[in-house]
C-alpha cells in the first residue's frame, strides 16, 4: 500500500530503554519540542513518543468526485459538508524509542533480515509449490499461486502461514537517531496523503512541517 493509515511494527531486540526523563533531556528532543508547530504537542508514555495535533480535524477518507458545487463552496459550506460526511480525528505520529542503536546493532539487524529472507525465499521449494506460481502476476509484484488440487491448496496455505510468521520476525531499522535515542515508527494517522480532503486545509502544511522537523535525524538506509 502506498499510503498507510496505520503502520505497526514489533521490535524484537531487547535493547535497554532509557528513562523518560533522560529522553526529555536529550538535546535533539529539546530542539524538536522547541521548534514544533504551536498547534502540536509532544509527549511520552512509557517507551512511546507522541507528536500530536492539539485540536482535531475533519478528514474525508474516501476520494470523492469534485462537483461544481464543492469546487466553489465557501469555507462555511465546506466545514458543514466535512462535518456531515467526514471523520473527526487528531493527526499524530507515534514512535517507540530505545537507547540509540550502535553500528553493531544495525549490522546485527541487517544480518538477521538477510537470514530470514533466505528462509522465506526457500519456502516455495519446501512446500513444492514453485510450479503453481502465476508468473505474469508475479512480475507485476503480486505473489499469486494457482492450486488445482486439495493437496496443493493445503500446501499453499501452509506456505503463506509460515511466510507470515517469518515476516513478523524481520527486525525493523530505526527511522531516526536522536542524540541518545533511536526512534522506530509505530503509526502515522491523519494527514499523510491517504485522504482526499481535510479541514482546515492548513493541517496538511502542519503535518509536512512536523516531518521536516524530524528529517535531519533520519537514518540513512
Amino acid at each position: 500500500m502506498k499510503h498507510l493509515f496505520l503502520i505497526l511494527f514489533t521490535i524484537p531486540f531487547s535493547l535497554p530503554l532509557l528513562s523518560v526523563s533522560s529522553l526529555e533531556q536529550d538535546p535533539a528532543f529539546v530542539e524538536i519540542k522547541a521548534k514544533l508547530n504551536a498547534n502540536w504537542k509532544v509527549y511520552t508514555k512509557k517507551d512511546l513518543l507522541f507528536l500530536e495535533r492539539k485540536e482535531p480535524v475533519f478528514v474525508m477518507p474516501e476520494k470523492k468526485v469534485i462537483s461544481k458545487e464543492t469546487l466553489y463552496e465557501t469555507d462555511k459550506e465546506k466545514l458543514a459538508r466535512m462535518k456531515k460526511f467526514g471523520m473527526k480525528m487528531k493527526p499524530n505520529i507515534i514512535y517507540r524509542f530505545q537507547k540509540r542503536w550502535t553500528v553493531n546493532d544495525l549490522i546485527q539487524a541487517d544480518m538477521a533480515r538477510e537470514e530470514i529472507q533466505k528462509k522465506i525465499s526457500a519456502l516455495p521449494k519446501k512446500y513444492k509449490i514453485e510450479h503453481l506460481l502465476e508468473n505474469d502476476l508475479n512480475r507485476q509484484g503480486s505473489e499469486i499461486y494457482v492450486p488445482k488440487t486439495k493437496q496443493e491448496k493445503s500446501r499453499v496455505k501452509e506456505y503463506f502461514n509460515e511466510k507470515s510468521k517469518l515476516e513478523k520476525k524481520i527486525p525493523p531499522f530505526p527511522n531516526y537517531h536522536l542524540t541518545k535515542f533511536s526512534l522506530f515508527l509505530i503509526s502515522k494517522k491523519g494527514i499523510s496523503g491517504e485522504y482526499s480532503e481535510v479541514y482546515p486545509e492548513s493541517v496538511t502544511g502542519e503535518f509536512i512541517q512536523v516531518d521536516k522537523l524530524l528529517f535531519k535525524y533520519k537514518v540513512k538506509q
